[in-house]
């Protein structure tokens, strides 16, 4: 379902349609605020409605700590962020991707671990720094005494981002999938991308309600 929604959404594609730009849509598994509009237009609104973390099936990475990591890039596309935020985000994102990068190249044995005081299986598999900071008890400070260039590496910002990645990226590839396979299954799935037609008489049809014609 192609969707333009309410607040923020219907007064950015007011300004894009004004200035003759091209529509603002926001899917679900972009943010929640895709997930709210597609809610209020395919299920309508027969009680109050609340945006439970429960209604998305991306919720594992629909968090406030990468917000911008997804949506700043749709603000800059859409013409709705300034010239020196945009230059911020994208210092930030450059940094956060050469650290990671990083993070995912750099590895050692269970045997170097282990002279470190990092306790892992003696399997012989080396683990990179994001499988490092996903355990428990294993955070930046201890990685500094293997790569004292952390510190200048990870800043605070990028650091504290890269641990929050990491942990997430220690969840289960079973666990992914089932989510995955959840969003395929979800009612409006097949309907993303079908767009209303624009002379659909929507405020007419009696099997919606008063809200829902709203939109």
């Amino acid at each position: 379902m192609r969707k333009r929604g309410s607040g923020p959404g219907s007064r950015a594609n007011a300004a894009a349609r004004a200035g003759e730009g091209a529509e603002i849509l926001f899917d679900r598994s972009e943010g929640y605020i895709g997930v709210m509009i597609d809610d209020l237009v395919t299920k309508g609104v027969t009680e109050p409605y609340r945006m439970f973390t429960s209604r998305a099936e991306y919720r594992l990475s629909l968090r406030a700590d990468n917000a911008d990591q997804r949506l700043t890039p749709r603000g800059v596309a859409a013409g709705l962020v300034g010239a020196e935020r945009a230059q911020a985000f994208h210092v930030k994102h450059s940094a956060l991707r050469e650290a990671l990068q990083w993070a995912r190249e750099t590895t050692m044995t269970p045997a170097e671990a282990g002279r470190h005081g990092i306790s892992l299986n003696q399997d012989g598999r080396r683990r990179s720094v994001v499988d490092l900071l996903a355990m428990p008890g294993v955070g930046r400070e201890k990685l500094l005494g293997v790569w004292p260039e952390l510190s200048a590496r990870l800043r605070a910002p990028i650091a504290e981002q890269l641990e929050i990645e990491a942990l997430y990226s220690a969840i289960s590839p079973g666990r992914r999938r089932t989510l995955s396979l959840s969003a395929a299954m979800s009612p409006s799935s097949s309907r993303r991308t079908c767009p209303m037609a624009k002379s659909l008489a929507f405020r007419t049809k009696r099997a919606r309600s008063f809200s829902t014609r709203g939109l």
